[in-house]
């Protein structure tokens, strides 16, 4: 397992502990590159490999970013110009208080099931020990491994009391803070410093129960197409995002941002009313384009030239609390790159940062009041055959200790309104907010 808090990354195999001083990104694209393996014909994309995610945080080890000494003001505060300094020594000491900004487990030994075609695969690639050899005979992993799926309970884990919370959940935000944020964002697009950016909050409470519960309600009243629930201990993390972040598949690299959103409803005439106003809305529009324009950039730094391009643009997306707008960003990885060089070089995601990128971070972290944490990083998994499948961190709970926290938020442009935005970032949290209602 590989965890890492700033430029400290602590590496456990074969029962021993290692620390490093470097850059995480380097170290878990070293960890990968000891392993290999190679899929045959009709196996599910992922047999062997690293599972976890990368915290929003970790994208400061990527760029030299100027964050305030102090937060910007909008409308009602002082200067609309933030005087900056180089360094961000109090947040990472905040951040190293927390979770890891990076965490991924590595499995040599997997069982997959296609619940659809009611298949399955039993998976054991060897993973080497610190002497270098092979802890164990692959086909007795997998024998294992096949052994005790047989034999497994329909619950993964004896079921605790229900989830339930045991403090009220508060934003790190009121509203008229949120509020200001929102002004600040559009101060800072008057100054000609960003075209949008994406404002965000965060609630957490105190919590108690089975986490297992509260996945199982989350995962019925918003099922995704990257549903996720990871258990390290510590840190919990319990997933509904609705967008890919990014995916590798035999050299392939795609985005699919997602910008644009307008909430469902009972009626289906007003259901039909507010999927049309989306896919008409010049200002949602004109977020889309701009960060589907922002992803066909990062892409080409890892791409081969003139591979990149648009392959679905501004489809609308149903999920059952909201409608999206989502575009599919495509091209190729240029030869000798591998999927760790394409994450490096498209995160944090452009849909939940803004446009220019490294701008609209620096502004939203004089901001926002805390940092975002796993919120808006990638999670998902990392095959040792270097390709991978990692969600947005959106629409997700992590549990970490005794608190609960998720974070929610919107994209900020020259013409928003700050009542709207704040509306919008609750619609946002319309699901998860059912399921700790107790709703299945």
């Amino acid at each position: 397992m590989m965890t890492a808090r700033g430029r400290s990354v602590e590496i456990r195999q074969g029962g021993k502990v290692r620390i490093e001083h470097g850059n995480p990104f380097t170290a878990l694209k070293r960890l990968l590159a000891l392993y290999g393996a190679r899929l045959h014909g009709g196996a599910p994309p992922f047999l062997s490999g690293a599972v976890g995610f990368v915290g929003y945080e970790a994208g400061r080890l990527l760029e030299r970013l100027a964050v305030p000494k102090r937060r910007l003001h909008g409308a009602n505060g002082a200067s609309k110009r933030a005087k900056v300094a180089d360094d961000f020594g109090g947040q990472r000491a905040l951040l190293a208080a927390g979770n890891p900004d990076m965490c991924f487990a590595f499995y040599e030994s997997i069982l997959a099931l296609d619940l659809v075609r009611k298949e399955g695969w039993v998976a054991a690639t060897g993973l080497r020990g610190p002497d270098g050899c092979m802890d164990a005979a692959q086909g007795e992993r997998a024998r294992i491994l096949l052994a005790t799926a047989a034999g497994m309970p329909v619950r993964p884990h004896p079921a605790e009391p229900r989830f339930r919370l045991t403090s009220p959940l508060r934003s790190n935000l009121t509203r008229a803070g949120y509020l200001r944020g929102v002004r600040g964002v559009k101060a800072a697009i008057a100054c000609g410093d960003v075209y949008q950016a994406n404002f965000t909050q965060r609630f957490s409470a105190s919590w108690a129960g089975d986490p297992y519960d509260l996945y199982l309600r989350l995962r019925t009243v918003s099922p995704s197409p990257f549903a996720a629930y990871l258990n390290f201990g510590a840190v919990r993390v319990l997933s509904s995002s609705p967008e890919r972040f990014l995916k590798v598949s035999g050299g392939r690299v795609e985005t699919r941002p997602i910008k644009g959103t307008r909430p469902r409803s009972t009626d289906p005439g007003e259901d039909r009313t507010a999927a049309l106003e989306l896919i008409k809305s010049e200002k949602d529009m004109a977020e889309h384009v701009m960060i589907v324009d922002l992803e066909r950039n990062d892409l080409g730094k890892v791409c081969e030239t003139g591979s990149v391009s648009v392959r679905e643009m501004a489809a609308l997306e149903m999920f059952p609390q909201v409608f999206h707008l989502t575009s599919t960003v495509a091209g190729r990885l240029r030869r000798g790159l591998t999927m760790t060089d394409a994450l490096v070089a498209m995160f944090p995601g452009g849909s939940i940062t803004g446009a220019p990128k490294i701008r609209a971070q620096e502004i939203l972290a004089g901001l926002e009041p805390s940092p975002r944490g796993l919120y808006t990083g990638a999670l998902g998994w990392i095959g040792f055959t270097d390709d991978c499948d990692l969600s947005m961190v959106i629409r997700t709970v992590v549990l970490s200790g005794t608190e609960i926290s998720f974070g929610v938020g919107g994209a900020v442009v020259a013409d928003s309104d700050p009542e709207e935005e704040y509306r919008e970032s609750l619609l946002k949290a319309k699901g998860i907010m059912a399921a700790l209602g107790g709703e299945k």
